[in-house]
């Protein structure tokens, strides 16, 4: 039996829920209350808004990217003039791809901070019906969800960061990339290659990112309404 830990945004209780369902006869000196998992569907959904980002920037990088580079890199063979000005044309790339990227980073957050609003929907109905099998209490009345605004704001800003370090990582990835392909005088086929591979790490950090942080919102969730309750203790 652990004490809850104190959360950024902790309240006082709202309800005394100990008292209420001595009140509606209930005589069990403990109730258990199960934590409410996480949703597989919402981590689906979060990794798919992740991967679709991912997915478009690996498209955009193909279809402009690649070939603007390889034809710069033509032009540059044996023309002094064209080789100094390639640094500032692969400047104009990046950029054009930075601003493809936080396009893209600002949809990743929208469809974020929805599948996050209707997780914490979900999580108040499901907590309500927790509480109506242990003790026979319909709480839905007196759930609100200004109760779990606090640290529903928080977990969505901090899903805002990861997405833009996320997006960061892509262009890091892909900028170094061709800068070396560049240095070392390789093919297009070697940078196409080389670029292929580095959106392997970014993919798999998009699925841990969506199952770290949906669990961590549940768990948020789960604490905030249990505290709002008035229950002060649980089982690890």
């Amino acid at each position: 039996m652990a004490t809850l830990t104190a959360l950024p945004w902790s309240q006082p209780s709202r309800v005394d829920l100990v008292a209420l369902a001595r009140q509606a006869g209930v005589r069990r000196k403990r109730v258990l209350l199960r934590p409410i998992e996480a949703s597989r569907g919402a981590e689906k959904s979060y990794e798919a808004a992740l991967l679709a980002l991912i997915r478009q920037a690996a498209d955009h990088v193909r279809s402009d990217i690649l070939p603007a580079v390889i034809a710069e890199q033509r032009l540059s063979l044996g023309d002094a003039a064209a080789a100094d000005a390639i640094g500032d044309r692969f400047r104009e790339i990046m950029a054009g791809f930075r601003a493809l990227l936080a396009k893209l980073t600002g949809i990743a957050e929208g469809m974020a901070g929805r599948i996050f609003k209707a997780e914490a929907g979900r999580h108040t109905d499901r907590f309500a019906a927790s509480v109506k099998a242990a003790i026979g209490i319909d709480m839905s009345a007196v759930l609100s969800a200004s109760d779990i605004a606090d640290p529903l704001s928080i977990r969505t800003a901090e899903n805002a960061r990861l997405i833009r370090s996320l997006a960061e990582d892509v262009a890091s990835r892909v900028e170094r990339a061709v800068l070396q392909n560049y240095r070392d005088g390789g093919t297009a086929k070697q940078l196409a290659k080389t670029l292929t591979g580095e959106f392997g790490f970014p993919q798999r950090r998009a699925k841990l990112i969506a199952r770290d942080q949906t669990a961590k919102l549940a768990s948020d969730l789960n604490e905030i309404r249990q505290r709002n309750a008035g229950i002060e203790k649980y089982d690890w």
